[in-house]
């Protein structure tokens, strides 16, 4: 384990997933976990953003976290992407727009 900077508190070495963090909330949240010395890990399908958000994450970080373009409704992809990680965190800021539906098995798996 790692300490954090500001806080002196142990870090985990596993990563942390965040789903939809290409959006706007979500890929704010990449940078704080970055700064904060966590390791995110980015699964988005891009309905609702751009690649181009991991080249200024990138920018701004001077680090690129691994991106999975992926459907969360698509389990077999997001089961690979739980076994190519060792994920202790999710942070779930997938949304569609106009949408009040919420994908249910990614909620199941906090």
């Amino acid at each position: 384990m790692t300490t954090s900077k500001s806080s002196k508190l142990p870090i985990p070495q596993s990563s942390i997933l965040v789903t939809g963090g290409t959006g706007y909330i979500g890929s704010h949240t990449v940078v704080a976990l970055i700064a904060a010395g966590y390791n995110p890990v980015i699964v988005d399908n891009l309905s609702n953003s751009k690649a181009s958000v991991l080249d200024r994450i990138a920018k701004i970080t001077k680090k690129k976290p691994p991106f999975y373009k992926i459907d969360l409704r698509d389990s077999a992809a997001l089961d690979k992407v739980f076994s190519k990680t060792s994920n202790r965190i999710r942070y779930p800021f997938r949304g569609t727009q106009g949408s009040g539906r919420i994908n249910h098995r990614a909620l199941a798996l906090l």
